[in-house]
């Protein structure tokens, strides 16, 4: 991370490093002092300087390790409850189900990402293209579902613990799931 006094330039409308950054790296709590030679606004920007190839590296096949568990412990949670029909009768059984179902397609549809797309453009969906577009706009939908999906549980809990009399809601998961799958495709096209 590197700390670089700016000031605002309102007619090119961007920071504009033109005044003198004195820090110690080695003690970044110690503050930062900035020379300026005029009484602009100006403000210290924090530079993120270039990731180590070999950190980026590690970075990358640790996310892919660990979603990579994630998705097998996703599909067991799947596999061990759908066939279990006397479990599957609790609307929040059901619930569970579907929030780990769009939980495990947006992680797969992220891990995939690494083989469909490449940076050097090589891979079978290319940058800047249609299928990119579509690629992305799937991508920000499932996790989209997700979150609706976990404050559709959080709303569940919010009625089995504080309005623990009245809370039962008709066609429950037709509703829920129309919520989660549906209101989000009206989100997202706007």
């Amino acid at each position: 991370l590197q700390y670089i006094c700016s000031s605002y330039n309102p007619n090119k409308g961007k920071w504009e490093a033109d005044c003198e950054t004195i820090y110690d790296s080695s003690a970044m709590e110690a503050g930062v002092i900035c020379r300026c030679t005029h009484n602009t606004s100006f403000a210290v920007v924090m530079a993120a300087v270039e990731i180590d190839p070999g950190f980026l590296e590690s970075q990358t096949m640790l996310s892919q390790i660990l979603l990579g568990g994630s998705s097998v412990g996703l599909l067991a949670t799947v596999g061990l409850i759908l066939p279990a029909s006397s479990v599957m009768k609790s609307r929040s059984v059901k619930v569970n189900v579907a929030f780990s179902f769009a939980l495990l397609l947006a992680t797969l549809t992220f891990l995939l990402q690494g083989v469909l797309i490449k940076e050097d453009n090589s891979g079978i969906i290319k940058l800047k293209s249609t299928a990119c577009l579509i690629y992305t706009m799937l991508q920000h939908y499932l996790w989209l579902v997700v979150f609706m999906w976990t404050m559709v549980e959080g709303f569940l809990m919010y009625l089995s613990l504080v309005q623990v009399f009245g809370s039962h809601i008709s066609k429950a998961l037709i509703k829920f799931s129309a919520l989660a799958w549906g209101r989000r495709i009206t989100t997202f096209t706007l």
